[in-house]
Order: structure tokens, then C-alpha cells, then sequence
């Protein structure tokens, strides 16, 4: 890197102000590359803190200030790194970087206010416009660095359901559900909800449990045997507030096509 020094006139007045300075990366910005670090896990390329490298990434390191970005720059910078979406996240929010501990000593903002066109690829040089950090008059305080979390898929959910009989009479219902978004897992028991269902072979559907219990990982539902009428079952998944749902069935129970 390099220093700059600039002295710096009052207006209207005669005396001068301290000389400022700042420094820049030495590379020129048309060698600017990114790549992101991922403190929790260095294999992982799919989430991390978006570092800008000069010499095409064999000279100094700097950091983007995420002000004003948004998703489309957020899906840029990720199909940048091969994958569809992105989101922008708290540089924080990685378990392996501690405020306190100060993990950006020693980096500098080099760029802020980055916009990419929606559907670019996430060059800085070619697809984005964005302003030098040392030409800002917005600065940039910690806990601004740019940090993304990359996916192929945006939201993904699957259900699978379980049903166990037992001699005491009773049947357990099993319905596990797995939830990523932006390849990160999704809180299932704070913002999920799951009914059980039979069908018949009619088509006709009753509620067997409107609200199954989520414990250990999976929803449960316990109910005599001889009280269920069909042995056809169907959990049916939701995200509160939403149209986002999934469903499983007992496929040995279920003979017949069932369309969800």
C-alpha cells in the first residue's frame, strides 16, 4: 500500500489544517479480484467476509464497506464465486469472529457504495461501479464489512415421515423436516408448524393432531391405534405466515397416487 498526504484549507480562513492522511491499495483497481473467507470454516467457500485482492489475488488484501448493497450485488459477488444467490450477513454472525477481539486489525476499507446490474457476474471491474473508500465523504465503521452466504438455492425444504406401531396399541408419528436458506440451516421449531392427516382412499382427509410437538429434532404426535381411520398418513409442513409448505406421506400405507 501506499500513503497520501493532503493539506487541507479552512474556508474563509488564512491558516491551515493539519495535513491528512490515507491509504490505498498499490494495485491498480482494474487488478482487483474477490474472494471470501470463511472464519468457521476454511473449506467452505459458499459464505465468508468478501476480501478485495490486487495483482489478481497475489497482492494485498482490503475490505468492501457493504453500505447501500443490496441483493443484487450480494448475487453478483456470489455467481462471481460460482454460485446463483447470495445474502448479505453481520460480519459477526460467524462464530469464529469476536468483536472484541478486534479480527480486522491490520485491513482497510478499500471500496464502498458497490452496485452491481441485476444478473451480472460480479466483476468489480466490468460488471459493478463502485467509489474508492479513500474518495468517500460516507466513512465506515466496524461491523460494515461485507460478508455474503452463497447458494444454488435460495430456500430448501424436504419432509420425510415415520410411522412406528406398537403393541401397546398406540402409533408414533415421526415427521423430520430439513430447512436451508442460503445453504444455512433454518431455525425448523421457531418458524415451522406441522399437522398430521389421514386420507382415505376417497380422497376425503381428517386432521389426526393440528399441531405436532417438536422435540428432538423432529415433530412428534402419539395416538391409539384403533381411534385412527385410515392408515394412510400425511404431515403437512408450513412456514408461519407464508404459502411455503411441504408434505410426506407412508408411501408403504398409501397404494394409491396421492397428489399433494
Amino acid at each position: 500500500s501506499r500513503w497520501y498526504q493532503r493539506r487541507v484549507r479552512a474556508g474563509g480562513w488564512s491558516s491551515e489544517l493539519p495535513v491528512l492522511r490515507f491509504r490505498v491499495l498499490s494495485g491498480s483497481p482494474s487488478d482487483y479480484t474477490i474472494e471470501l473467507w470463511n472464519p468457521d470454516d476454511a473449506s467452505d467457500g459458499s459464505a465468508g467476509v468478501v476480501f478485495v485482492m490486487t495483482e489478481g489475488g497475489s497482492g494485498e488484501k482490503g475490505l468492501i464497506c457493504n453500505e447501500g448493497m443490496g441483493r443484487d450485488e450480494a448475487n453478483a459477488i456470489c455467481r462471481n464465486q460460482g454460485y446463483l444467490y447470495g445474502m448479505i450477513v453481520d460480519p459477526y454472525s460467524f462464530k469464529n469472529l469476536n468483536e472484541r477481539n478486534d479480527p480486522f486489525q491490520g485491513y482497510m476499507y478499500v471500496a464502498t457504495d458497490v452496485e452491481c446490474e441485476s444478473g451480472s457476474e460480479g466483476n468489480l471491474n466490468t460488471d459493478c461501479t463502485y467509489t474508492e473508500y479513500w474518495q468517500t465523504d460516507t466513512p465506515c465503521d466496524d461491523g460494515e464489512q461485507l460478508a455474503v452466504r452463497c447458494a444454488d438455492e435460495r430456500f430448501d425444504m424436504g419432509t420425510t415421515l415415520t410411522v412406528r406401531n406398537k403393541r401397546s396399541g398406540r402409533t408414533r408419528f415421526l415427521c423430520e423436516v430439513e430447512a436451508t436458506k442460503y445453504g444455512q440451516e433454518f431455525d425448523v421449531k421457531e418458524n415451522i408448524n406441522a399437522v398430521l392427516m389421514s386420507r382415505s382412499q376417497n380422497g376425503t382427509y381428517s386432521i389426526l393432531d393440528p399441531d405436532m410437538t417438536h422435540k428432538r429434532k423432529k415433530f412428534r404426535a402419539k395416538l391409539r391405534t384403533d381411534a385412527i381411520p385410515d392408515e394412510c398418513y400425511v404431515c403437512l409442513t408450513a412456514i408461519s405466515d407464508t404459502m411455503v409448505f411441504g408434505a410426506a406421506t407412508n408411501d408403504e400405507y398409501c397404494p394409491y397416487e396421492i397428489n399433494h
